[in-house]
């Protein structure tokens, strides 16, 4: 009995770290097909959260929320294997906070540019500082404690995106269209969403 109950423990475990591989995949995968669908969308010079204007903006609403479940996913699995020090307590926690920011940035959506800021447009650009902000914590700090073996190469690229995502993001809102902001802030989300899900592929071949 407590080895079946353990081995169905241990399923459910590797299928909430799963998690943390799909979802950032699929939020790709989904903006990317999404703004190459659309004629009057560039995918250089427009943002991500654009793509949720229109008769087909519920699209990236949904890629939004969902993927937000799934790092909450991820993050639920995280704290399964994550050690009882601080850092490796804190580490579900950002992840955490990561999630909800991106249900966040789904549920509050961006105003068109150049139109007077509304309450749910400010929600939506806290929501992103939420992103970037817990996505370069969890690189930066933590990546020693929930990855205890990791390689000198691993902690290189963690570091590396640490500083690059946010900076990125920064440079995405404000340079000009002809800097190509949208090509800009899709490179800080796919560098990040691919971090996410190597650490979770990692997690899960450690188990």
């Amino acid at each position: 009995m407590d080895a079946t109950y353990r081995g169905q423990a241990r399923a459910w475990t590797r299928s909430l770290l799963a998690c943390g591989v799909v979802g950032p995949a699929l939020f790709v995968a989904a903006f990317l097909v999404d703004g190459a669908s659309r004629s009057s969308y560039s995918q250089l010079r427009d943002y991500v959260s654009e793509l949720s204007f229109g008769t087909g903006g519920w699209i990236q609403t949904a890629n939004f929320i969902i993927c937000g479940w799934l790092v909450l996913a991820f993050a639920a699995g995280l704290s399964r294997v994550s050690g009882n020090d601080v850092g490796s307590a804190s580490a579900p926690a950002l992840i955490s906070m990561l999630g909800l920011g991106l249900i966040g940035a789904g549920t509050f959506g961006t105003d068109p540019i150049g139109s007077p800021a509304t309450l749910h447009g400010d929600l939506h650009f806290l929501a992103t500082i939420a992103i970037a902000g817990a996505l370069s914590a969890t690189c930066l700090i933590l990546v020693p404690a929930i990855d205890n073996v990791s390689s000198s190469t691993w902690r290189r690229i963690s570091v590396l995106t640490g500083f690059v995502v946010p900076a990125l993001f920064l440079l995405s809102n404000v340079a000009p269209p002809f800097l190509l902001p949208g090509l800009v802030e899709r490179a800080a989300l796919i560098l990040g969403a691919g971090w996410v899900a190597t650490l979770a592929s990692r997690v899960l071949r450690r188990m």
